[in-house]
Parts: C-alpha cells; sequence; structure tokens
C-alpha cells in the first residue's frame, strides 16, 4: 500500500466511523485487480454532500449537483461522491436528474462497463454485482445492463469503449459492440473537445494501432460532430501500411499522431483543420503543424545541413527533434520510409547527422544571439540607417550565418557581420 493509498484508507474509514457506507469505486479498483499502477482514487459513500464536506478539514465543493466533493487528506486529492442514479439523458451525455440514494449497487449500476462497475473495500473486500472480475479473466469488455441503454445514456461511452478495448487488450462482447454500432450516430451529438480527449488517450495508450483499428471497423470518425478532413477510405490505407510495432517504436503520443497524419495522407494545412476541430490547445495545435511543415520542407530537399538548419530556425527544435525521432526509429524500415516518403538515403544522412548539426549551431533563435536589437540601432544609425524592416532581417541574416556555424555568436563578430551587411545593403539600396 502506497501513501496515496493510505491516506484514501483514512478518508473511507472517517466515513465509515461516522456511519455511512463507503467504498473505492472505478478506475483504482479496476486497474488494482489488474495489477497496473494507479494515478487516481475515488470513493463513493451513502453520505451526503454536505456531510462529506463536515467530515473533513479540506473539502472542494467540485460539483455538489452531482453530489461530488473532492476531499484532501495528506496531501492528495480523492473525489468523493454520494450514491447517485440518473435519469432522462436528453443531450446523451448528461443526466437531466440526479437522486441520491442509500445502496451501493444502484450506484454502480449506472456506471459504462462492468470492469467499471465493481467496489471495494478498504480492508479488502470485493463487490461485484455485474461480474467484473469474470469478464476481466477472460478478457472481455461488456456494458453494464442493457448496451443500448449505456450507450444513449452517454454516447462518448463508445469513444471510451474502443480505449479500453485496446488499452487494456480486451475483446468487446458481441451485444456491447452491435449496440455500438447501431448507435453511433449519436456521436454527433458530443463536443468535439471530449472526442479529442479520447483519441489522444488511445494515441498516448499501449496500442494505439488497434484503437486505430476499432475506430476505423466501427465507423466512429464518420459521426464525428465536426466534419474532419480523413476520410475512412484513407484510414484504412494508413492502416494496411503501418503495423502496430510501428506506433510501439514511438514513446512520444505527438509523434504517434504525427506517423499517422502522414500515412493518411494531412499535409500541414489539413492538420491544422483536423486538431482545430478536435479542440486540441494551441500547444499541440503547434506541435502538429509545425512538425508537418518541417517533413513537408525536408523530403523534399536534399539531405543537407543547410536545409536542416533552415528548418529548425523556421519551425523550432522541438518540432524539428520530433520529426527527427520518425527518422530515427525507421531509418531501417522500408516499409514506413515509404509510408512517411523519406528514402533510405536521406534517413541515413539525417541519423547520423542531425543532431551533431544541431549541437554544432551557435544560436537556433534571434534571443540567443550575443547583440540585442539596442545594439544594432546603435550600429545602423551610426551609419545613417534609420529603424525600420531591416533590423529583422539583419537579425535572421546573422542567426542563419551563427546556426549553419559560418559566424560565431560573440559580440565582436556579430557587430562586424551587422556592418559589413548595412554597407552591402547601403550600396544596393544606392543603386536602385
Amino acid at each position: 500500500m502506497n501513501d496515496m493509498e493510505r491516506e484514501a484508507v483514512i478518508v473511507v474509514t472517517t466515513l465509515r466511523e461516522r456511519g455511512f457506507p463507503a467504498f473505492f469505486v472505478g478506475g483504482y479498483v479496476r486497474d488494482k485487480w489488474l495489477g497496473r499502477p494507479v494515478k487516481d482514487m475515488d470513493i463513493a459513500t451513502a453520505a451526503m454532500p454536505e456531510v462529506v464536506m463536515d467530515s473533513f478539514k479540506k473539502t472542494i465543493p467540485t460539483g455538489l449537483q452531482h453530489g461530488t466533493v473532492t476531499v484532501l487528506s495528506g496531501g492528495y486529492p480523492f473525489e468523493v461522491t454520494t450514491f447517485r442514479k440518473e435519469t432522462g439523458y436528453s443531450d446523451y451525455r448528461r443526466p437531466d436528474e440526479v437522486q441520491f440514494v442509500d445502496a451501493l449497487e444502484e450506484d454502480l449500476q449506472r456506471r459504462d462497463f462492468t470492469m467499471n462497475a465493481m467496489a471495494m473495500g478498504p480492508d479488502g473486500e470485493w463487490i461485484d454485482p455485474f461480474g467484473g472480475q469474470e469478464d476481466l479473466k477472460h478478457g472481455i469488455l461488456r456494458c453494464v445492463g442493457v448496451p443500448a441503454d449505456r450507450f444513449q445514456e452517454d454516447a462518448l461511452r463508445m469513444m471510451r469503449c474502443v480505449r479500453f478495448a485496446a488499452e487494456y487488450e480486451l475483446q468487446i462482447e458481441s451485444s456491447t459492440w452491435q449496440a455500438l454500432l447501431a448507435h453511433r450516430h449519436l456521436l454527433a451529438h458530443i463536443a468535439m473537445e471530449r472526442v479529442g480527449v479520447e483519441l489522444s488517450r488511445i494515441m498516448e495508450g499501449t496500442d494505439p494501432y488497434r484503437g486505430l483499428c476499432l475506430l476505423y471497423e466501427s465507423e466512429l470518425p464518420a459521426h464525428w460532430a465536426n466534419a474532419v478532413p480523413i476520410s475512412l477510405h484513407d484510414w484504412g490505407n494508413a492502416l494496411s501500411e503501418l503495423q502496430s510495432s510501428d506506433f510501439q517504436q514511438l514513446t512520444d503520443s505527438s509523434q504517434r499522431t504525427v506517423l499517422w497524419l502522414i500515412a493518411v495522407g494531412l499535409d500541414a494545412d489539413a492538420t491544422s483543420n483536423w486538431s482545430r476541430s478536435l479542440r486540441y490547445s494551441n500547444a499541440v495545435h503547434r506541435q502538429l503543424r509545425d512538425t508537418l511543415l518541417i517533413h513537408r520542407r525536408l523530403i523534399r530537399a536534399e539531405a543537407s545541413r543547410l536545409q536542416w538548419i533552415r528548418a529548425v530556425l523556421d519551425h523550432g527544435r522541438e518540432a524539428a527533434e520530433r520529426w527527427l525521432a520518425l527518422v530515427y526509429a525507421f531509418k531501417n524500415i522500408a516499409r514506413v520510409q515509404q509510408v512517411i516518403g523519406i528514402s533510405a538515403e536521406h534517413s541515413e544522412v539525417y541519423a547520423n547527422e542531425a543532431e551533431t548539426w544541431l549541437a554544432q549551431s551557435g544560436a537556433l533563435h534571434v534571443s540567443e544571439l550575443k547583440m540585442d536589437g539596442s545594439e544594432i540601432v546603435a550600429i545602423g544609425s551610426a551609419v545613417g540607417c534609420k529603424p525600420g524592416p531591416w533590423i529583422s532581417r539583419l537579425q535572421e541574416h546573422m542567426l542563419l550565418r551563427c546556426a549553419t556555424g559560418e559566424l560565431h555568436n560573440k559580440p565582436d563578430d556579430l557587430r562586424e557581420a551587422a556592418q559589413q551587411y548595412l554597407h552591402e545593403w547601403m550600396d544596393k539600396e544606392a543603386e536602385r
């Protein structure tokens, strides 16, 4: 038992000592049974929210209308939710009405899959009214009760079904799968932000390839609310060209996503539309777009130091290293080289030289130059140049020379280079 679990036991025991049944529920119980690492612990109890808040010194009223209070104990947050049942799901996502109940089993009955509808007491007692343990033993993912009802209550559960099947190596039970196919159109009611979160979790998981295969087989992407510029035809072609092992070689989910986007044929502009439609954060949006921009530039150019450095300067070191990770991972796999459109010859050059080129770069951003804007203005004033667009052009000129190693990133060397650039620029202006 780790520190988080010990603190959670204190929370449950405190509620029980006050006369209210309390149990661990949800993902913690499932992962504990499977022997997987656990990240957080949720608690269900018969105590009403105000009783929970009165029972602990530090609480946050996270969602009182749904009976949820976050209890802070020993530096760990625990979501404590009153046993409840839910009715009416007019938006196919959230209940119209929540009613607090006394029985744990009634609370478990509203959950999505049998493996998530188990509970555990602090003494190791297991409560499993819907056969979650048995399903996990046999590698089966099954809805609680009638699958059609579960998916009509919350259409996002169909995306979660795919994610869980891929992550836990489970076979989706027949009636659950058929209900998913019959109700996949309901995904149109789900906010794309929520769909994007589930897709990201699939790409972060242990088997993203299988998750993508299940999405293709179910045709769920065709029913997402916003048009996403990836046709199921292109989706299927990409799956046939790639293998599960290709994704496993990439430990970073953004690298996996870039490989996938390249495989389905999305360029940087289409990727922007795709990430925007899924409501990805600006940071993720820029990661994907910049990496695809570098990809587009480098597969069309010779594998040279100058081309590489120019790409890094325009799109950033992180995006360049993310793209380079694809080259490293697949430099000896002809199948993937063909998918991402880079020749074996170029792959070998980048894999062997690119990191050295980066290490030898004197500067990769204007802010790294050992000469600030005021010094440049002063140099210009000395030869009669007023501040203007020439300043940024001069900085870009010096940055490229420093990045390629042609110019040392030292104040004296930069000053001399700036003066030379300005004299040549003024001579050209005079000739006009």
